[in-house]
């Protein structure tokens, strides 16, 4: 996009034009010598005629010998002129102007085109003893953003300044480096929502999950209302063969329990075939052993894995390992853990443990994630995350 030019370009007119007239016709087949115009682009030309009379012209269309002019260019006025004058590509002043590439300090006006196959078609050499830059500047007032654009055959990237219309509108579908007021982000697929910024402190936010770190994120649910549990539906048996749960949680006003179980595509999987052990023991207890599977109700046979107990007046936090083969190898997916019950009205506080397994086919394709909630009912605060432990 922008002035074109080509060597040795001339014709004569095949028809009189009047002052006026804005196409301008040459004989058959001289129209091929001179600039193919795409959009945006144009190119001065010289009408010529027998006294050497001239005007310059800026051709912003040419069909093959039909040229869409705009009169009166550079200093000229517009004439009338004959059949068989002559046209002309010519180096006058308003292409060099346009240009404006002479290293004189001055502004260029318009687009540049710069076509080359060579591997770097621009080199700028900066010999200040300071600094080298390349500058892309708007002043115009609400600008969106300026940016630097690279293309191949994939797409382009860009690395964008926002302005102060903050620079929402990207195009779809492309990756953008961009600051704002000191910071810097990294915007996939044009989703600002998705981004990864780096604040003027230096603190980094990720909105997704990061790899290669030996923990991921899988999800986290909090809540500072009645809330019945948090379900999570993100195992993924291609990357993880062990997951890591936490949770803390208040068994007011009805929680009561702390439970587990495993999900599948229909929901939380309530099948009587959880085989687990629970075992805990008091701040206060001195000298003897834990009390295991009290009553049968935590222990043995469920239709959930017991993680926490016991009743309104405590809160429960604790963390556990999952763990599910991602083979196949065998019908089991397993958990175990500790937990601390919390009296909030003493100074009781018991340490707890369990483990179990779920018995069931396939769990690696099976079981798609997990769940913790209240035995009784509501929870009145609580936090519950999990995250995947990659595979080496």
């Amino acid at each position: 996009m922008g002035v074109k030019v080509e060597n040795n370009a001339f014709g004569v007119l095949s028809a009189g034009i009047t002052t006026s007239d804005t196409t301008i016709t040459l004989d058959s087949g001289e129209g091929a010598r001179f600039p193919t115009l795409g959009s945006g682009d144009y190119f001065y030309a010289t009408v010529v005629d027998t006294s050497n009379n001239l005007e310059i012209v800026k051709v912003t269309a040419r069909s093959t010998d039909s040229m869409t002019v705009t009169r009166a260019q550079d200093g000229t006025t517009a004439r009338a002129f004959s059949i068989g004058d002559r046209f002309e590509l010519r180096p006058v002043a308003a292409l060099f102007e346009d240009i404006d590439l002479r290293g004189s300090g001055g502004t260029i006006s318009g687009s540049v085109d710069i076509n080359s196959s060579g591997a770097e078609p621009l080199t700028v050499t900066s010999t200040n003893a300071t600094s080298g830059n390349i500058s892309v500047e708007n002043t115009t007032s609400g600008v969106e953003y300026s940016f630097y654009e690279a293309k191949t055959d994939n797409g382009s990237g860009y690395l964008i300044h926002n302005g102060t219309g903050l620079g929402n509108s990207l195009a779809s579908g492309e990756t953008y480096i961009y600051s704002q007021n000191g910071k810097v982000s990294l915007v996939p697929n044009s989703t600002i929502a998705n981004k990864l910024e780096v604040a003027t402190n230096g603190d980094v936010s990720i909105n997704g999950k990061l790899y290669g770190g030996g923990l991921v994120l899988l999800g986290q649910s909090s809540w500072t209302s009645n809330t019945t549990g948090a379900s999570f539906d993100v195992f993924d048996y291609t990357k993880y063969s062990n997951y890591l749960l936490t949770w803390t949680v208040s068994h007011a006003p009805n929680w009561n329990h702390t439970y587990f179980r495993f999900r599948n595509s229909s929901g939380d999987i309530t099948a009587n075939d959880y085989h687990g052990v629970a075992a805990w023991y008091g701040s206060t207890t001195i000298g003897s052993h834990p009390t295991y599977n009290s009553n049968g109700n935590f222990g043995g046979q469920q239709t959930f894995q017991w993680m926490a107990g016991n009743g309104t007046l405590y809160a429960s936090q604790g963390m556990a390992i999952i763990s599910i083969p991602h083979n196949g190898a065998y019908a089991r997916a397993s958990i175990r853990g500790d937990s601390q019950l919390i009296y909030r009205t003493s100074t009781v506080h018991y340490l707890e443990q369990f483990s179990g397994s779920l018995s069931l086919s396939n769990p690696h394709t099976a079981i798609t994630g997990c769940s913790v909630f209240g035995s009784g009912g509501n929870s009145e605060y609580g936090s519950v995350e999990i995250f995947g432990i990659e595979r080496g």
